[in-house]
């Protein structure tokens, strides 16, 4: 495994214990020996949004964007920097992008509706939060699922 690698993991470990300023060093790291890894920037980004410093969070994601444009998650990490910026149509179109490119999932939904409802789109939001409430509900459903077939194991 190449020392870029083994950086990254070591950031996201850091990130997953909170030590964002750990995981920053390290991903850091990992950006001074491949400037092209993508999942770096944005899991920088991350840990940047995390400590409330979004204007870093915002270039760090959109340097992720700019080499891997069609990774539906950055989109979608960029849009919760915007919407936690209360900049709820910045937020919509990157929440967007992320559903075109395959993300489909709760949160982002939720995320969107609550978007649109800030900006009085009441009608596009009500639809978010259905779709937001079957994911939830799929999610809930495969996640019981799981437990049984566990328990039947």
């Amino acid at each position: 495994m190449d020392k870029a690698k083994i950086y990254y993991r070591m950031g996201h470990y850091f990130a997953d214990e909170k030590d964002y300023d750990l995981a920053i060093n390290a991903f850091d790291k990992v950006i001074n020996l491949d400037s092209e890894y993508a999942n770096a920037y944005c899991m920088r980004g991350s840990c940047y949004f995390e400590k409330e410093m979004f204007d870093k969070a915002i270039i760090d994601t959109d340097k992720a964007i700019e080499i891997k444009p069609e990774t539906a998650v950055f989109y979608f990490n960029r849009g919760l920097i915007y919407f936690n910026l209360n900049k709820y149509t910045e937020a919509i179109a990157n929440f967007s992008k992320a559903i075109s490119l395959g993300l489909k999932a709760y949160d982002i939904y939720a995320f969107r509706g609550e978007a649109y409802a800030e900006l009085g789109r009441f009608s596009e939001s009500e639809e978010d939060f259905n779709q937001a409430s079957l994911f939830g509900f799929l999610e809930e459903l495969f996640d019981s699922r799981v437990v049984l077939l566990a328990d039947e194991a």
